[in-house]
């Protein structure tokens, strides 16, 4: 018969008020077996407890219930528009959240644009967290070793503000409208 061995550190002032009533429900609670004694409580070793076999296997082997009821979150999606202006700059219209489960989509689509200048319209973006931002910064510093101009366009107060925290605001050109941005 295998025994293990558990310190109840968290019910050790409970035990002398209460007796064992708290460490009942909590043990009914989480469907574990009643606790077998070792023998009598002894100095600060009291709180030692012989479980009986499998009861911490099956605490153990719970699955932790979810936080959140399952299909309430939404994916995160940034939808990508590119519309072509005069003198060969590229407009691209971002509208959704700009994250990190949205960053590699939108590098594959912009990485490759052979735009003369790119303008990002980020007025649709409704959250912009750190990955966006450095997903930002990573296709500034591509299109500038290619000697192409970027801008950033439009941004949201939120953006705005994850910008400047950030202390981008100085690194990448930022405009207040696209129109300002082409110009």
């Amino acid at each position: 018969m295998r025994i293990r061995t558990v310190l109840l550190c968290a019910l050790g002032p409970f035990r002398k008020r209460r007796g064992n009533r708290d460490e009942f429900w909590l043990r009914a609670i989480c469907g574990l077996p009643p606790v077998q004694e070792l023998g009598p409580p002894t100095g600060p070793l009291s709180a030692i407890r012989r479980l009986s076999p499998g009861c911490n296997s099956s605490f153990m082997d719970a699955k932790p219930a979810l936080r959140y009821p399952a299909g309430l979150m939404q994916p995160a999606k940034l939808d990508i528009t590119q519309q072509p202006a005069s003198n060969g700059t590229l407009i691209a219209r971002l509208s959704g959240k700009f994250s990190l489960e949205t960053v590699s989509t939108f590098l594959q689509e912009l990485r490759p644009v052979p735009a003369e200048k790119l303008v990002l319209d980020m007025s649709g973006v409704s959250f912009l967290d750190s990955a966006g931002v450095g997903a930002l910064v990573q296709l500034f510093v591509h299109r500038r070793n290619q000697s192409k101009k970027f801008a950033v366009a439009a941004l949201t107060q939120q953006g705005a503000a994850v910008l400047q925290v950030a202390g981008l605001t100085k690194l990448l050109p930022t405009f207040a409208t696209v129109e300002d941005a082409t110009a």
